[in-house]
Formats: structure tokens, sequence, C-alpha cells
């Protein structure tokens, strides 16, 4: 067996166990009788230790090789604290369980994409080649997941998913990291922060994304609102990762034909979103339906985020800058799913998807002018990422 396919079977059994565990962790939390202000700290504190822990994994890191190492060493850890949280009864060791699964898996979204990214790069492969193997496992894994919330409950659901990290972390001791063909440079952060072509993206990624994630953070507790049981968000989560997987294999044959106008398409299909999501009218059906855009906004972003931050930053400084772009979106996330939930129970989740409308559309408006900047003065004669 190659080494994509073993990469490819890892992120397969990775994000499997991903789907069982976080996209219901507001909603375990709801069911252990928190209320929505205390839910919005609990999924705060992760992206909060993000904010700490990522300038350490950067450092840390420099080459894939070392990437690997923190990658295996994070996965066999971050069950332990699952396990934590599953067996905590009160609100400290609550916290402290969540503080610990975040400075263990707050960076290693980030780190395995750069791995990812740099193992398709070398293998002369699309991103969405490995990638795509990922949210197919999240489709199949979030469908699974409603059946057993409602038949067996949230402790099996997460113990399903502590075995998969423990599995994913043994794969690792077998997955080769990707061989640069460059010459090995050793990029200071200062450096990879100068460069203003990456940073003028960064601003963009944490704009369109981090509202992305604040808003389907709080949107499984919106459809509880309305009166959804909790395993209907299962299947809404399998809507629009199906939606992403159409637009990733799509993307696996034009990828060397993409432009990064692309981008725009992803904005405007999340303002589109929050604009629906907004109104105080909009019934459960309506919400339910433009949560699918959701998938087109990450579908396409996913397929250009890590190539586009290799092309920028080059193949040894990409690591690093991807890491740093996890750094940054933490900020952003740490800062609005800590107010999200106080601020939904002073005026309501309508108003507060208007809030992440608002920061959508500056997006949307802030790439418009990025993308004109870099075309004029980066790359005049050829736009394509490769």
């Amino acid at each position: 067996m190659n080494h994509l396919n073993r990469l490819r079977i890892l992120v397969f059994i990775r994000f499997c166990g991903e789907a069982l565990f976080f996209p219901f962790l507001s909603l375990f939390l709801a069911s252990a009788g928190f209320t929505t202000g205390e839910i919005g700290l609990f999924i705060a504190l992760i992206p909060i230790t993000s904010c700490i822990c990522a300038p350490i994994y950067s450092f840390l890191c420099k080459t894939p090789k070392q990437a690997k190492i923190a990658l295996t060493v994070m996965t066999f850890i971050e069950p332990i604290f699952i396990v934590l949280l599953l067996l905590s009864e009160n609100f400290a060791l609550s916290c402290l369980s969540i503080v610990c699964i975040g400075i263990f898996s707050s960076s290693n979204y980030g780190l395995l994409e750069s791995f990812m990214a740099l193992s398709c790069r070398a293998a002369e492969k699309p991103f969405s080649a490995v990638r795509l193997f990922g949210s197919i496992s999240y489709t199949l894994g979030v469908l699974i997941s409603g059946s057993i919330v409602k038949y067996f409950g949230y402790f099996v659901l997460f113990m399903i998913a502590v075995i998969l990290f423990a599995i994913t972390g043994i794969l690792y001791c077998f997955i080769q990291a990707p061989k640069t063909q460059e010459k090995q440079v050793q990029v200071s952060l200062k450096e990879i922060l100068s460069n203003k072509w990456f940073i003028g993206y960064l601003i963009f990624y944490i704009l369109t994304i981090g509202s992305m994630q604040v808003g389907d953070d709080f949107f499984s507790l919106y459809l509880q609102a309305k009166g959804s049981p909790d395993y209907l968000y299962a299947y809404v989560t399998v809507g629009f990762v199906c939606v992403e997987i159409i637009i990733m294999a799509c993307f696996r044959f034009l990828y060397k034909k993409m432009d990064i106008a692309v981008f725009f398409l992803a904005a405007m299909a999340l303002v589109i979103r929050f604009s629906v999501q907004m109104l105080p009218t909009a019934d459960r059906t309506w919400l339910i339906a433009f949560q699918m855009l959701r998938g087109v906004v990450w579908g396409l972003i996913l397929s250009l985020n890590s190539l586009f931050v290799v092309k920028i930053l080059g193949f040894d400084s990409s690591t690093r800058g991807i890491v740093l772009v996890t750094f940054g979106l933490s900020i952003f996330t740490s800062i609005f799913k800590f107010c999200g939930g106080y601020i939904i129970e002073q005026i309501g989740y309508p108003r507060f998807y208007a809030i992440l409308w608002g920061i959508s559309l500056f997006g949307l408006i802030y790439f418009t002018i990025y993308y004109f900047l870099y075309r004029k003065y980066a790359s005049p004669s050829k736009n394509y990422l490769f």
C-alpha cells in the first residue's frame, strides 16, 4: 500500500471520530443541564487554548516530520480527556476537561491539513484527493451518530469516537512524512508575517470561516429552540457535508485551472445563508435548507486554502503558515463563542445571526478588493494555483 493510500485510511478514521464528537458537543452540554451562556463559554475554551498553543506548535513543527510527531502525540492524549469530560459531574471539572481537549485538538486540524496538502503536493495530486475521504467519512459518521444518540445516548457515541481517535494515533506510526523537493530553508515567523499577501488572505479566511464556525456551533441549539429533536441535527449535518463532497469531487478535475476568484463564490454563499437564518420569521425548514450552503462554503475553501497558502509562502513555510491561520481563526472564534451564548440570551438567535451576516458581508467586500490587488500586483500573468 502506497503512502497516499495509508494517509487516506488515517484521514477516513480520524474524521469519522470527529463526526461523532465535535458536532454534538453543544447538544451534549445542553443535555447535561448547562445554560446557553455556559455552553458558549465551554465551546469557546477550545479556540482559546488554540490561541495559546498554536504559536507553540508553530515553533515546534517547522517540518512535515515534526508535524507528524506532534500529531501522533496529540491524537493519543486527546481521547483521555474526552473520557474525563464524560465522567465530569460539575462545572469546574467539565471546564478542565474541555481545556485539555483544546490543548491536544485545537491545532490538530491545521497540522493535519498541512500534512495532507504537502503529501499531495509531493505526490503531484490535488488536495481533495485525500481530503475527500475525510468528508465522506464525516458524512457516514454523522449519519450513524443520529441513531446512536437516539437509542444509546451521548456516552456510547463519544466512547466510539475515543476508540477511533486511538486507532488514528496508531496509524500515524505507519505514515511517512512528505519530503520536500526544494532546499530546506528555515523561515522565521517574522518573514511569514511580513508577507502582505499571506496577511491579507489570513484576514479574509478569519472573517469567512470564523463567522461560519461560530454560526455552526450554535445552529444545533437554534434548531432545538425551534422544537427539533437532537438527532435531527445529525441528518442536517449529513446534508451539508454531502454538498461539500460534491464540490470537492468536482474540484479534483478542475484544480489546475482554478483561480482564487472561487473564494468569492464561497463568501457569497455564506452571506446568502446568514441572510435567511437571521430572519425572525424563518421556520425550521428554511433554516435547514439554507444551512446546506455551508457545504458550498467549506467545500470550496477546503479545496483551495492549503494550495493557496503553499503558493504564497512556498513549500517549506506552509506548515507554519497554516498553523498561523489556525491561530488567527482561534482568536476570532474564541471571542465570539465566548460571548455568543450570552448575546443569544439577550437578543435571540435571529439578531445573533444578523451580526454574523454583517461580518460575512464585510468579508465578501474585503476579498473583492484583495482579489483585484492580488491580480494586479502579485500574479498579473497567471492567477491559477498551479
